[in-house]
Parts: structure tokens; sequence; C-alpha cells
């Protein structure tokens, strides 16, 4: 993710769109399958939009939980190297790991609706 600041209202918009897609992931073993293979069609059908339309600003991967807890790792970073301000906003208690994953839902909307 790129140091963008999102509003209350992009961060609503973005929660809304996750419940929306992990609701229908709950009940239709397709649209589930569709998010697993290739979760931007998945999310752009889901918006009633066309996925060849929509740029795929970022890689959204969802996996099934087969253990009795996935744990998703880190971007690899280079020791040496300072920290962005995100980076430093994350390690400083400033953004969530749930806010983490509404900000990667909101980009996908702001990708559907540019």
């Amino acid at each position: 993710m790129h140091n963008q600041q999102f509003s209350a209202t992009d961060i609503h918009q973005g929660q809304d769109l996750l419940q929306k897609v992990l609701a229908r992931s709950a009940t239709d073993r397709t649209f589930r399958q569709k998010l697993l293979t290739d979760s931007h069609t998945a999310i752009t059908e889901l918006m009633g939009k066309d996925p060849a339309q929509i740029r795929q600003t970022r890689r959204v991967v969802f996996v099934e939980n087969k253990a009795k807890a996935t744990i998703v790792l880190p971007d690899p970073v280079d020791a040496q190297a300072e920290l962005s301000n995100q980076e430093l906003e994350v390690v400083a208690g400033g953004i969530s790991p749930s806010l983490a994953v509404i900000a990667s839902c909101l980009a996908i909307y702001n990708a559907l609706n540019e």
C-alpha cells in the first residue's frame, strides 16, 4: 500500500465492501472459489462491474483457513533501510492489522470507482 490517508467515509466504504465479500463467500461456493483463484474478477463482478474495464492496482489474495490458524507472514524488509512513515505508524500502533485489511479492500473499491 502506498502512503495515503483514508477518510472515515473511505474506511466505512472499505468495511462495507469487505463485509459483502466475506458474507457472500460464506454462502456462495462459486464466488468463494473465484476469490481464491481470481479475487480481482470476483470483487469487480460482485460490484456489478466488468473486470476487463477495471485496472488492477493491488493484488489481494484470499486463502482458505485449512489449519487451526493461518498466519500471514509480513512483507520482507531490508534490515538496513529506514522505515517509511506508514511503517513507522504501524510500529507505533497507528494502524491495526484489521485496518490494513480494510485499507486493502478500500484500494479495490477505489480502483473500481476510478
